[in-house]
């Protein structure tokens, strides 16, 4: 495609690049996570258990009376999970204890529910994160400062941690245990771990500084004999640049900016009109997939029943009626 579209850019999608950096955890967390997943799969897979632990949580008016899945493909089922469990925690140790089963001695183990408080918190903080790179009409620009200030909230966290302060995992605070340092050590390393992952898979937060911060960017790091560096020397300085930039977006700042600065504005708004994610993709696959079910099989081209349930145009359905005539009554 590149020696077609010589000047076509390409991005991975954001959604997915993040949904690889959640994936990172120290042995002692996935070993902590891996049993929270084999409580759900002994509660679930079996009719009889799913019965009687519904039955547990009517008798002591539980808010849930299930327990929620794990899937590799749902990027927000991990949270999803674990505060579900954290929730049922005590409803679980009863259900198990009558069971005589292994599980009941993790959940009456302090160090686990702690650590599944941290798990429940950080995984709950990743999945609101996720959730703001969906949506339409959005740009990279948005993405990497959504990014910029996740990054920044976990060198915050780190140090936190490290003078076991740990009033940001609600929680894990709530559970009024004081993390012991194994515990404490974990966490650092694994916001540690998040962070070296977001620098390695957001290669291009830095390659994009200037389409968003023209203003703060170093001209030393800008590529030697583009012309880059001196426009950029240029427009720094410029007042009326500076002025212009507070009143629009991005990409209508480079548009404006083009004619003064054709090198910086022409590679930064082939940055800016790169779409970051593939969410409206994804959304049009689910209500194709809603379309072409089961009970449709027969329906060869959705093509109509398709452009309606992705458009976000409102039908003016007073007009369709005045059009139509009624049947006369016999």
């Amino acid at each position: 495609m590149k020696n077609v579209a010589v000047n076509a850019t390409f991005v991975h999608c954001f959604i997915h690049r993040f949904a690889f950096c959640t994936k990172v955890l120290p042995s002692e967390l996935m070993s902590c996570l891996n049993e929270i997943t084999k409580i759900v799969n002994f509660r679930k897979t079996s009719a009889l258990n799913s019965r009687l632990f519904a039955r547990l949580c009517e008798d002591v008016c539980s808010e849930h009376k299930c327990l929620l899945f794990h899937t590799e493909v749902w990027w927000l089922s991990h949270g999803n999970m674990t505060r579900r469990v954290f929730e049922r925690r005590h409803e679980l140790f009863t259900f198990f204890k009558e069971k005589n089963h292994e599980f009941k001695d993790y959940l009456e183990n302090d160090e686990f529910i702690s650590r599944l408080a941290y798990l429940s918190d950080i995984f709950q903080a990743l999945n609101l994160k996720n959730l703001l790179f969906q949506g339409s009409n959005s740009n990279i620009a948005v993405f990497i400062s959504k990014l910029e200030a996740f990054i920044r909230k976990l060198d915050v966290w780190t140090i936190n941690v490290r003078s076991k302060q740990f009033g940001m995992f609600q929680l894990l605070t709530a559970l009024l245990i004081e993390p012991n340092d194994k515990l404490s050590q974990d966490i650092e390393d694994h916001l540690k771990l998040l962070r070296t992952d977001m620098m390695h898979y957001f290669p291009d937060l830095e390659s994009c500084t200037y389409a968003v911060h023209p203003f703060c960017t170093d001209p030393a790091l800008l590529p030697v004999g583009t012309g880059e560096q001196e426009e950029i020397i240029d427009i720094q300085v410029d007042d009326t640049a500076k002025a212009k930039q507070k009143e629009c977006s991005p990409i209508d700042f480079w548009l404006i900016m083009g004619s003064t600065y054709p090198t910086l504005a022409r590679n930064a708004i082939r940055q800016l009109l790169v779409f970051p994610s593939t969410w409206e993709c994804e959304q049009g696959f689910s209500a194709l997939m809603a379309i072409k079910s089961k009970s449709r099989n027969r329906l060869t081209e959705p093509g109509h029943d398709f452009r309606c349930a992705v458009s976000t145009a409102m039908p003016r359905i007073d007009q369709l009626v005045q059009k139509k005539q009624l049947h006369q009554s016999h």
